[in-house]
C-alpha cells in the first residue's frame, strides 16, 4: 500500500513541477498565463479517462474548484497543448521507477516475468493519419476480394504480469514487426 501512496505524491509532484510542465507541452506559449485550465489540473483530468461527454467532465472538476463554468470546447482545446510524453513519463517516474525502486517486488525464483502483447487497433481516417502508420487492406471475409483500406497502428504493451503494472507500451506503424516493437520496449529497461 506504501508504494501507492509514494506513486501518488511522485506524481504530484511531477505534475505541479515548472520543468515537467515545459517538457511535455506543445509549444513555450503553451500554459504560461494564469488560466481557469492549467496545465495541472488539464492533465489529471485526462488521465481520469472518464467515460463521460466532455462538457459533464468539465462541470464536475467546475464543482471541485468553485470556478465560473467553462465549456467543452475550451478543455477540448487545451489538451491539445499537451504532449503524449506527459503521460509516458509519469508512468515511468511514478509508477515504474517507484515499484522497482527499493527490490521489494514479486518476483518467480527471483526474476521479473514480463510480458508483451500486440494488437492492431483502427485509427480514425484522415490523411495525416494514414501516412504516418500507414493501412491495411481488409475483404469482406466471403471472399478475396478487397474491399477498401483502413488506417492502423500496432499497439505494444511490455507488462509485469507478477507485480501488474504496464511498464513501457509503444504504437508503431500498421504493418510494424510485433517483436521490433517488444525489442525496443525491452531494451528501455534495465534488467534486474
Amino acid at each position: 500500500m506504501a508504494k501507492k501512496h509514494r506513486a501518488i505524491e511522485v506524481s504530484k509532484e511531477q505534475i505541479e513541477a515548472i520543468e515537467f510542465k515545459a517538457l511535455h507541452r506543445h509549444s513555450e506559449k503553451s500554459f504560461t498565463r494564469d488560466r481557469r485550465l492549467p496545465f495541472s489540473l488539464v492533465l489529471v483530468l485526462v488521465l481520469r479517462n472518464s467515460v463521460k461527454s466532455l462538457q459533464n467532465v468539465v462541470n464536475e472538476a467546475i464543482t471541485w474548484l468553485d470556478e465560473l463554468p467553462l465549456t467543452a470546447s475550451a478543455y477540448s482545446q487545451t489538451r491539445y497543448k499537451l504532449k503524449h510524453t506527459a503521460f509516458i513519463a509519469l508512468n515511468k517516474i511514478a509508477v515504474v521507477d517507484t515499484l522497482y525502486s527499493d527490490n521489494d517486488y514479486k518476483t518467480f525464483w527471483g526474476f521479473r516475468v514480463l510480458g508483451i502483447d500486440g494488437s492492431k487497433i483502427v485509427l480514425p481516417n484522415n490523411e495525416g493519419i494514414c501516412e504516418e502508420f500507414g493501412t491495411i487492406a481488409w475483404t469482406n471475409g466471403k471472399t478475396a476480394e478487397i474491399q477498401g483500406k483502413r488506417p492502423y497502428a500496432l499497439a505494444s504493451v511490455l507488462y509485469d504480469v507478477l507485480n501488474k503494472v504496464a511498464m513501457d507500451a509503444t504504437l508503431g506503424k500498421a504493418k510494424a514487426y510485433e517483436i521490433d516493437l517488444g525489442n525496443r520496449s525491452f531494451k528501455s529497461y534495465p534488467s534486474r
